[in-house]
């Protein structure tokens, strides 16, 4: 499996920046709206160019030839504009099995694996075109983790979408994490921090790297948060509130088990 090394970026507005993402990590990168987030996803999936300063484990991302990036980076980038090119949902699947070589037993195979994981079942007859932001973002997921990448870049992919539906995406993302992917995911929210509550966190503003660690260390600098517009999920922020005046000593993002601490 493979991690990713971002080293002193000489390019606007990521001056400087360094990077360190390990392999079978799930990382989350969040930033204000406009903040550059887009950018860096280019940079790191080798979208945009840069030399001797992104490597795929020890080799430099512009060293890696195009077929074999494709297999071991996959990025998604704004999902909104995106237009399937087969008829219905299980045809977008299929013939991507086809052009990856495999044979109709292991298309089955996969198939059924895929539909039960994004639970697709419902829609595998339906137009993908068709679909609203949250299904067809898991069409899209599936086409990814059908081509077996080594790292995924997500770019605010769950600014649209339902507190349930941010957490049922999040859920299967930490499935293919948990079995050698490394994922990497900007947002423009922090609430997707609850859900990966044992994640790496980079807070980023206009391209300087303002904290990192996980949102336990993060939630402490409540302030310097709010100041570049971002706002730290409920229980992290009630948390760092009672913290100030006594009633707590660490963040708790467990609503019963804070309400059974505060009444004992």
């Amino acid at each position: 499996m493979s991690s990713l090394t971002v080293d002193e970026l000489d390019m606007k507005p990521f001056k400087g920046l360094n990077m360190f993402f390990p392999s079978y990590s799930f990382s989350l990168i969040v930033a204000p709206s406009n903040s550059g987030k887009t950018i860096l996803m280019k940079i790191l999936s080798g979208l945009i160019f840069t030399e001797s300063k992104v490597r795929v484990n020890r080799t430099y991302i512009e060293n890696i030839k195009s077929e074999e990036l494709n297999k071991k980076v996959q990025v998604l980038l704004d999902i909104s504009s995106f237009i399937f090119q087969k008829e219905t949902v299980s045809l977008e699947l299929s013939s991507l099995l086809d052009e990856l070589g495999y044979d109709k037993t292991g298309q089955n195979k996969l198939m059924k694996e895929i539909i039960s994981t994004f639970s697709l079942q419902d829609i595998i007859k339906k137009d993908p075109n068709q679909l609203n932001y949250y299904l067809k973002l898991k069409v899209l997921l599936a086409r990814i983790f059908l081509i077996n990448p080594e790292i995924v870049l997500l770019d605010d992919i769950t600014k649209d979408l339902l507190k349930e539906e941010r957490k049922e995406i999040i859920k299967i993302l930490k499935q293919y994490n948990n079995t050698g992917t490394t994922i990497i995911m900007s947002s423009s929210n922090f609430e997707d921090a609850i859900f990966l509550p044992n994640s790496r966190i980079y807070v980023l503003y206009h391209g300087d790297l303002l904290l990192s660690g996980s949102l336990q260390d993060i939630a402490k600098e409540d302030s310097l948060i709010s100041k570049v517009g971002l706002k730290l999920p409920f229980m992290a922020d009630l948390s760092v509130k009672l913290m100030y005046y006594g009633l707590l000593d660490h963040i708790e993002l467990d609503k019963e088990k804070l309400v059974d601490i505060l009444w004992k």
